[in-house]
């Protein structure tokens, strides 16, 4: 698994002088604000979506699609 490395490139660059030489892929962010993890990055898009655990397979996209609609007013398909 790659590792993640977040920060300006000289920040990087200066911390980890072992990188020289290796292949990395660099994703440019839009924020001039750095997230302190991943939650504080997605924001709003993370969440948790409780299942009781005796229902049934088949309940699982009613109970996934009242969530979408209680967090974010996502209409159902049905």
């Amino acid at each position: 698994m790659p590792n993640v490395l977040e920060g300006t490139l000289e920040e990087i660059v200066k911390q980890h002088p072992e990188l020289s030489g290796k292949r990395v892929r660099i994703y440019v962010l839009d924020s001039e604000e750095s997230a302190t993890n991943l939650r504080d990055f997605l924001g709003e898009w993370v969440g948790i979506i409780r299942v009781p655990p005796v229902i049934q397979a088949s309940e699982v996209k009613r109970v996934f699609e009242e969530s979408l609609q209680e967090k974010f007013g996502v209409p159902s398909e049905r």
